[in-house]
């Protein structure tokens, strides 16, 4: 085999195989939606620590700080929340639409 056949041999085995049309589409977005995933997991454990060091301060304070605390506080969660089921329903999503692979 030639230098030039080897080199043409080895870069078609170091490309991923994708044995689907849309596998390469699939991957691309299972790994934005893990992100997304990893940005929620991260977010909840900033929000958390957030509102453990602000609760104090602001419960004493300024009557409408508090009042836009209150709101916030209930407000956030629910936004990371509805972000994770968004992303949770990406993923059953591929997973139905993905054809299984054989062994």
């Amino acid at each position: 085999m030639s230098n030039l056949a080897q080199a043409k041999s080895a870069e078609h085995h170091a490309e991923p195989r994708y044995q689907h049309p849309l596998s390469r589409l699939t991957h691309d977005i299972k790994d934005h939606n893990n992100s997304i995933l990893l940005g929620t997991d991260l977010l909840d454990k900033y929000w958390d620590d957030l509102t453990a060091h602000l609760a104090e301060a602001v419960l004493d304070g300024d009557p409408e700080l508090r009042e836009s605390y209150l709101e916030i506080l209930s407000t956030i969660p629910l936004v990371i929340s509805g972000i994770r089921v968004a992303s949770r329903r990406i993923e059953e999503t591929i997973a139905a639409s993905t054809p299984a692979r054989s062994a």
